[in-house]
């Protein structure tokens, strides 16, 4: 009996005329009309044009940036956990996804060398560089597990 009461309910306000609103919008009511004041003024503005270097073309378009693939693993010869990581030239990287001090072995490819620091900061101090090459086992130059970020570049 609720059901048939519910519908029927429903079928009459369904059926009734809805009445339309005799308001406007209120678009904009209440707001004080100001003229506008930029920011800056046109005197203040710097103009930074492109200019043609390694990144872009001659007409001011942007060149795709170099990107190697370097391996890293948990494990000493190239065993264990590994991911490859895209990396960009010249861009320092701070190692995440459990990979800040817990890279065993690396594997950069030839023409290319990447410098490995202890810190979280691609700075001078404490580095190490795989310039190449693989390293294989890092026990040795005591840089096992020891890597927090990195960067790389290419080879002249």
């Amino acid at each position: 009996m609720q059901f048939l009461t519910a519908v029927l309910f429903a079928a009459r306000a369904m059926s009734l005329p809805v009445k339309q609103a005799q308001t406007t919008l209120n678009i904009g009511t209440g707001a004080v009309s100001k003229p506008f004041t930029p920011f800056v003024t046109l005197e203040t503005v710097e103009v930074f044009e492109t200019r043609p270097d390694e990144h872009t073309k001659r007409d001011g378009t942007l060149l795709k940036r170099d990107t190697i693939k370097i391996d890293v693993f948990a494990d000493w010869q190239f065993s264990g956990r590994n991911e490859t990581l895209d990396t960009y030239l010249d861009t320092c990287y701070v190692l995440g996804n459990g990979w800040s001090q817990a890279i065993s072995s690396i594997r950069v490819p030839p023409g290319y060398a990447c410098l490995f620091y202890g810190e979280s900061s691609c700075s001078t101090k404490g580095s190490l560089l795989v310039s190449g090459t693989s390293a294989s086992d890092l026990n040795p130059v005591q840089w096992n597990d020891v890597a927090t970020c990195y960067i790389c570049q290419k080879i002249q």
